[in-house]
């Protein structure tokens, strides 16, 4: 098993210049890992190390779009008819 050394320069070498967003999900997926082995298979682990804190992600303006009813081949998905989905206009 890793000791707390090589967890945290793992963690270091591999995320440490990497996005916040991305140092923070795979930090929680290593602690995840190493609490499933201490719990689950009884294997001595170590914890993630406490100098590997979560880092604060960057404030933006990005927002979801909303959803809203969608034509053609999304909306014919959802429905529950093929004949109700909006086909083109003849301009014939």
């Amino acid at each position: 098993m890793p000791s707390i050394t090589e967890i945290d320069t793992a963690l270091t070498d591999l995320w440490g210049a990497s996005a916040p967003a991305t140092w923070n999900r795979n930090r929680a997926a290593i602690a995840s890992w190493l609490i499933w082995c201490q719990t689950k298979k009884h294997w001595p682990a170590p914890s993630v190390p406490a100098d590997a804190e979560r880092r604060k992600g960057n404030a933006d303006e990005t927002h979801a779009v909303a959803k809203t009813p969608s034509t053609g081949c999304c909306y014919a998905a959802t429905s529950r008819s093929w004949s109700t989905v909006v086909r083109p206009r003849d301009h014939s």
